[in-house]
């Protein structure tokens, strides 16, 4: 096929922006989503097409999916589920809302999105679908986050496996610690779902939050993700997984190799020596 359309999710800032830009440089027709109107505009701004698209939500995605068709009229070469953000907090404290909208934006919604272009790649001969994950432990205090992460590595081999008799290939691509605004907005959701006057957790709050704020302008640009994209977007023969920059490997081998005793006591020394926390 001669068009080139993909669909990028998550592009109001970040690794989602940086990949759409990218795409567009290298003569894709990109599709970029976002939740609010004004990052929309943004969007098209600069060149991509911006659509609305609240992953929480089944009429946004089902609305987004009806934009998309009709600006690409079917010729959808491409998904790259990008969206996502980070859920500070314990799960003692965690409200059930917090806990559903993480789920939803980061396993539930992509599930309805990807299954609602799964015919279009297969009437259309091909397909790629791509997933930027993410760690899948449960560190004290960002569980959820890892625990949606976790739900979706299996969706991720769900897709991969069930669709293994189509010509659709399903990847992954796991980020090492990257700049972008993510843990800026980690704060917001933070204040917006922990009640900070009913919590035994004060201090270590008090220490993930220095930690966090210690680590915004650390990692690497978000270009490097968004080239790998590109690659796994091209190449004749995509990859199943793929790890950026390599050395997020090793994340990945500590979970699958430590005993659990001793992931349990990383855990607690990073949260003496990170968190500075003694208890």
């Amino acid at each position: 096929m001669d068009d080139k359309t993909v669909l990028v999710t998550g592009c109001s800032s970040g690794i989602g922006l940086v990949t759409s830009k990218h795409l567009m440089e290298n003569d894709w027709n990109v599709l970029a989503t976002a939740r609010k109107d004004k990052d929309v505009k943004m969007l098209d701004n600069l060149g991509v097409t911006g659509i609305q698209l609240d992953l929480r939500s089944e009429k946004s995605i089902d609305q987004a999916v009806a934009h998309m068709l009709e600006s690409c009229r079917g010729s959808l070469r491409a998904i790259v589920n990008n969206a996502g953000y980070l859920q500070p907090g314990s799960l003692e404290d965690m409200d059930i809302e917090a806990i559903r909208a993480q789920f939803d934006t980061t396993v539930a919604g992509p599930i309805h999105l990807t299954s609602r272009l799964i015919p279009i790649f297969r009437e259309n001969g091909q397909g790629r679908i791509i997933f930027i994950g993410g760690p899948n432990y449960a560190f004290p205090f960002l569980t959820l986050d890892g625990a949606s992460k976790s739900a979706l590595n299996m969706v991720i081999d769900g897709y991969r496996r069930e669709l293994s008799d189509d010509p659709i290939s399903v990847s992954v691509i796991y980020p090492g610690l990257i700049r972008t605004r993510i843990l800026e907005k980690s704060e917001d959701y933070f204040n917006d779902s922990i009640d900070l006057d009913n919590t035994i957790y004060t201090e270590e709050y008090e220490g993930l939050n220095k930690y966090l704020y210690g680590l915004r302008d650390k990692g690497h640009e978000a270009s490097i993700v968004a080239e790998r994209v590109l690659e796994v977007l091209e190449t004749a023969k995509p990859p199943i997984r793929s790890f950026v920059p390599w050395t997020a490997i090793f994340h990945d081998i500590a979970h699958k190799l430590l005993p659990i005793q001793v992931q349990d006591w990383i855990c607690h020394y990073r949260l003496k020596n990170h968190y500075k926390i003694k208890r």
